[in-house]
C-alpha cells in the first residue's frame, strides 16, 4: 500500500505542486499499477511456453565500416558555426561565471 507521506515525498522529489484530490488519485493510480506488477511476478511462464526460443536469439548488427570518409564533413559543419577558435567551436557560456564565451 503506497502512503499519502510516499506520494508526498515522491511529488517533492519530482517537483510537482499537486492539490489534495491529485495526490490521492496518484495514490490510487500507483496502487493499481504496483498490484497489477505483483501479479505478472506470481506468473509462472517456462520460456517454452512463451514461444521464446532463446537457440534463435543472435546478433544482428552491421558490420562496423565506415560509410564516408573520417572528419569528411567536419569542415562543412565548422564553418556554419558563428564562433570558432581553431578546432574548437565556441558556444555561450550557461553555467555560472561570465558571458564571455
Amino acid at each position: 500500500m503506497i502512503t499519502r507521506e510516499e506520494v508526498d515525498k515522491l511529488a517533492n522529489l519530482a517537483r510537482l505542486d499537486l492539490t489534495d484530490s491529485e495526490k490521492t488519485k496518484l495514490q490510487q493510480d500507483m496502487e493499481s499499477i504496483l498490484a497489477y506488477v505483483d501479479q505478472l511476478s506470481e506468473v509462472q511462464v517456462s520460456d517454452e511456453e512463451a514461444g521464446f526460443d532463446t537457440a534463435l536469439v543472435k546478433n544482428v548488427m552491421r558490420e562496423d565500416d565506415s560509410a564516408y570518409e573520417r572528419r569528411s564533413y567536419t569542415e562543412k559543419i565548422a564553418e556554419q558555426f558563428p564562433a570558432r577558435s581553431g578546432d574548437y567551436l565556441k558556444v555561450k557560456q550557461i553555467l555560472g561565471g561570465d558571458d564571455n564565451a
